[in-house]
């Protein structure tokens, strides 16, 4: 954990954690005001998350080892934008 200063404005961080705070927000806010918005936004990030990591085909580099060590790192903004991509092929 950390600010990754060493990569910093070189697109390889990888948003997923980020992404996921979002998630845990809007989780959060539908358990105290019961909005149920709310916890379909949660529900949306954490499939779309899911979907682009199954797929293994967008990955940071961190994410480039094992069976994905021959996948070709993906950008910060790629990876976001894919996740972006599936929330909107839900909804």
């Amino acid at each position: 954990h950390g600010s990754s200063p060493d990569i910093a404005g070189q697109e390889k961080a990888n948003p997923i954690a980020a992404i996921l705070a979002a998630k845990m927000m809007l989780e959060w806010l539908f358990e105290k005001r019961n909005d149920q918005k709310c916890k379909k936004g949660a529900e949306l990030i954490e499939k779309a998350v899911k979907k682009v990591l199954k797929k293994g085909k967008i990955r940071t580099f961190d994410l480039c080892y094992g069976p994905y060590s021959n996948v070709k790192p993906s950008k910060t903004s790629e990876v976001g934008d894919a996740i972006v991509e599936e929330i909107k092929h839900e909804v």
